[in-house]
């Protein structure tokens, strides 16, 4: 016998089980020489009909006995819990008579030859002659260790713990809520019930005790035991508390005065040289009856905690049955309308809902209206809604809706990121800010990551939460970054790349929020939204004077006609009149955030151009627009100001600068107009975007070359578009000294416009596209080398390995990567036609043959390409949080955005009102789910 073990004792004899239930500590060593007769003396304890005479043999059940053993001679006795002198140790003879059996447990030492005690109920027994049992202990078997569950505490604690090893341990410690028991839900109780801490076998910070003992005064240190944890289900250990709790009286504390300062209840254990014995603490403990009312109570508890269904309450009446029926068809109705609310976008609450105002006349909101439609041929729901009883709890506050869109909203999270609680899983961030319409700063965050689903491998981009910002610093955002993330469960450790733009405050490598990010996720790289770059490439270029006022002449006319509905109206008409061939009614803007509207502007505006000039005209009554004078609606009249702007926007559009400025833009940006809507696609890859930008970079260099022979084409239709309007391009006077203009002489009007707007306007664009997307600032381009493409020899794929040792903790077997990336070689040879992006080489790699490259590739695809995402969610943010609905919260906000955005996830409802019933649980019994308040 090495090791502690414990006795097992059936259900039979409980007048003995006491004597059996507890850990029985080995001696060490024994002398079995037969030359001085010091074998050991034994006896069996348990018998089936509880028969304990001084008989040879008797019938019991097999495999299940108790073997007494008593050593003559003892050399050394330890234990776990103290190693002793053996001339302090007193070991009385065991008798089998019943006079007898009060012996010091301490004494004994039991073995079992099984560890299971499931076998009580067998049907097969045998005659066992007490001298045919072999007495050699140190060739016998040693069983495991064996825990014993009183019958009692079975029941009420079926525990899985939290483990030691687990960094978030310490949130699960009975000893946090010791001593204020009284402010924790019945959530928490559940969560220390079912997960508190426990410490596993490496675990060493346990309690210590120095004691003297024997007749020489020798000094001892004892330990908390890790067996008593498991020989006591009730006790759990403490850290912070350093020491012992019984965590069925801790959280369901007994009313008893005389407790108030009981040990293991109101104070930790820490007395351990009381442990155990005949009257050690924790076996008094456990015959208590406050102890025993507290497992009761924790049993109840559990049942109808997973059970509200099956709970004692819902039993004792069928009163209650019906109710709980009724309650649950009601609360059915009120999450389905709140879900559709939300899914439409479309406010729940009016100008006055609540329940108990009585004017009908008055708006109570989409909410209340839907739920008396549907009431109106269901009577179940009309009899609750109409019942005088229930004025106060009909759970259609604007609390339960709060309630109810909260849990929605965690639905939705928790089915999205299902997958991010897996082990091995990585995502990104993708973060922006913006300001609504309370004048207040709210960061979207949103989630990119990679999901494989029965083979079908795809790139999702997810809105995840909105969080107020009370300031907009580096630190402060990444902490509400990360607090958002592990509110709900999301592990930030897993995060391998960060989306934002070009503000300090996000994307400063020393105080910004990819800096703060970093310390927690070393892996998690930044990359500057693309998007972005692009489009300050655009904006860079665009600042030569003759490039910039045509764009701020398109702002001027756009808003000429879109503030002023009898303009727009008016310009509708004289399309309509001219009769010309084109679906478009409206003129665009130059939007800011929208890039590629940008390019929309440019060929709405060419294709409305000369509808444009003729409304002028028409405003103006000149003599070439006798066309419309009989237009329809009667004689239209134009105030000062009207007629003012129209007289500058006309002779703007028409002057020689506008249409070749306006016509060599379009042109330029037609080039980058492939990237521009390409980036903003969520499946793209990083190595994708990369191709569509180099792309882009190397057209715009070559339209720089080729200027001469491009503008050439470029002039002829920027005549074309002047000969509609009747007038001609025309170059401008040139003056010995310009100081706000290009003034390049020239020897016709083709040669000035090329050398004073073309050459320079390509010039600017090729520069800022080099300077903006450069090589180095490039972020993952090590795993590039990864596509089929780009086959390397063993030399370079030494040098690969070196470069892809980065991530060299995500990887499966990093020793193996080296054959791995040779073997990936070997497998593209021959075929054709090869994968173009991360993404279809994903789609190829086996999990089974090239795991590392597979895991590679998932992390090649997480990584960002742009902030869109963040970006579409802000156009949801202004058309839920409006100016009517400009106080809503901000769960409540996340909670609408996420059903809005997230449409296409199918919401079960009825997963939905069993997790508001566990959070409600005790309203679900009362004789309307509405009698308590709300």
């Amino acid at each position: 016998m090495d090791r502690p073990i414990f006795s097992v004792y059936p259900s039979v004899n409980e007048g003995f089980r006491s004597l059996f239930h507890r850990i029985i500590y080995p001696v060490r060593q024994y002398n079995y020489s037969e030359s001085n007769n010091n074998q050991p003396t034994f006896g069996i304890m348990w018998t089936r009909d509880g028969d304990l005479d001084s008989r040879q043999g008797f019938r019991f059940e097999p495999n299940h006995f108790a073997l007494m053993v008593r050593p003559e001679e003892v050399t050394n006795v330890g234990n776990d819990q103290c190693m002793g002198d053996t001339d302090s140790m007193d070991y009385e003879s065991f008798a089998t008579s019943r006079d007898s059996i009060n012996v010091d447990p301490d004494t004994l030492f039991v073995s079992d030859d099984t560890n299971d005690d499931t076998n009580l109920n067998h049907s097969s027994n045998m005659d066992i002659d007490i001298n045919s049992i072999p007495v050699n202990l140190e060739n016998s078997p040693i069983p495991d260790v064996i825990p014993i569950v009183n019958e009692t505490e079975a029941d009420a604690d079926t525990a899985t713990c939290v483990s030691s090893t687990n960094p978030d341990f310490l949130s699960h410690d009975v000893g946090d809520i010791f001593g204020s028991i009284s402010s924790i839900t019945d959530e928490q109780k559940h969560v220390f019930l079912k997960d508190h801490f426990f410490p596993d076998e490496n675990y060493t910070d346990f309690i210590k005790q120095h004691i003297t003992k024997g007749k020489q005064k020798r000094q001892y240190t004892l330990s908390f035991q890790r067996s008593w944890l498991t020989q006591y289900p009730w006790l759990v250990y403490s850290p912070k508390q350093q020491g012992g709790l019984c965590k069925f009286c801790v959280l369901f504390q007994p009313k008893n005065e005389r407790i108030k300062n009981a040990v293991l209840v109101n104070r930790p254990f820490t007395n351990l040289s009381k442990a155990t014995g005949k009257d050690g603490v924790l076996q008094t403990h456990a015959n208590c009856q406050y102890h025993k009312e507290s497992v009761s109570l924790s049993s109840e508890f559990l049942n109808n905690y997973s059970k509200p269904q099956e709970s004692i309450q819902y039993k004792l009446s069928s009163i209650n049955e019906k109710n709980y029926n009724l309650n649950c068809h009601i609360l059915h109705k009120i999450v389905q309308t709140i879900v559709l609310c939300g899914k439409q976008n479309i406010a729940l609450r009016g100008h006055r809902d609540d329940s108990t105002t009585p004017s009908q006349a008055t708006n109570k909101g989409n909410f209340l209206a839907i739920l008396n439609l549907l009431a109106k041929s269901d009577d179940t729901l009309k009899t609750h809604l109409e019942s005088p009883g229930n004025k106060n709890a009909k759970y259609t506050s604007k609390t339960i809706q709060n309630e109810v869109i909260e849990i929605v909203g965690m639905y939705i999270r928790n089915k999205l990121t299902a997958q991010l609680k897996d082990e091995g899983a990585v995502f990104t961030i993708i973060a922006d800010e913006t300001t609504d319409v309370s004048n207040h700063e709210m960061l979207a965050l949103c989630l990119r990551f990679v999901s494989a689903n029965n083979q079908n491998v795809e790139i999702k981009e997810i809105f995840f939460d909105f969080v107020h910002l009370n300031r907009t610093s580096g630190n402060k955002i990444a902490q509400c970054i990360i607090d958002s993330l592990s509110r709900h469960g999301i592990d930030v450790n897993k995060c391998r790349g960060q989306g934002y733009d070009g503000a300090g405050a996000m994307s400063s490598a020393r105080v910004g929020v990819q800096a703060r990010i970093k310390e927690v996720s070393p892996l998690a790289l930044y990359v500057h939204c693309n998007s972005h770059v692009l489009n300050l490439s655009i904006a860079g270029a665009c600042k030569i004077p003759s490039v910039r006022n045509m764009i701020d002449s398109l702002n001027e006319v756009y808003f000429f006609f879109h503030n002023s509905p009898k303009r727009q109206t008016y310009f509708e008409l004289v399309i309509e009149r001219l009769e010309i061939p084109s679906n478009v009614k409206k003129i665009k803007g130059l939007c800011k955030t929208r890039w590629i509207e940008r390019h929309q502007c440019y060929e709405t505006f060419y294709e409305l151009y000369t509808t444009i000039c003729r409304t002028f005209e028409g405003i103006l009554n000149l003599e070439n627009a006798e066309a419309l004078v009989d237009l329809p609606h009667g004689q239209w009249e134009w105030d000062r100001e009207t007629r003012t702007k129209a007289q500058g926007l006309l002779h703007t559009m028409e002057s020689s600068m506008f249409i070749v400025a306006f016509v060599t833009v379009k042109n330029c940006l037609e080039a980058i107009k492939p990237a521009a809507v390409k980036l903003q696609k969520r499946e793209q890859d990083i190595y994708s975007a990369y191709q569509y930008i180099d792309n882009a970079k190397t057209t715009i260099s070559q339209y720089r070359k080729d200027i001469d022979d491009l503008f050439r084409t470029w002039f002829k239709d920027a005549e074309a578009l002047a000969a509609l309007v009747g007038t001609k391009i025309t170059k401008p006077r040139i003056t010995g000294r310009q100081t706000n203009r290009a003034n390049a002489t020239s020897d016709s009007a083709e040669e000035y416009f090329c050398r004073n707007m073309a050459i320079p306007f390509s010039d600017h664009l090729d520069t800022e596209m080099k300077t903006r997307f450069q090589s180095q600032d490039r972020v993952g381009v090590e795993l590039f080398g990864l596509l089929p493409s780009s086959s390397k020899s063993s030399s370079d794929i030494e040098d690969f390995v070196k470069k892809l040792s980065f991530w060299k903790d995500d990887l499966v077997a990093p020793s193996s990567l080296r054959s791995e990336l040779q073997l990936w070689n070997r497998f593209w040879e021959g075929k054709d036609p090869l994968p173009d992006s991360l993404l279809g080489c994903l789609n190829v790699a086996d999990e089974d043959i090239f795991p590392n490259i597979r895991k590679l590739l998932i992390i090649g695809c997480t990584l960002p390409v742009t902030s869109c995402e963040a970006e579409r969610s802000f156009s949801t943010l202004r058309r839920t949080k409006t100016y009517l609905r400009n106080s809503i919260g901000d769960e409540r906000l996340a909670g609408l955005t996420l059903m809005n955005v997230h449409g296409d996830v199918d919401i079960n409802i009825e997963d939905i009102c069993k997790l508001f019933i566990q959070s409600h649980r005790r309203r679900m019994f009362k004789n309307s789910l509405l009698t308590a308040n709300d």
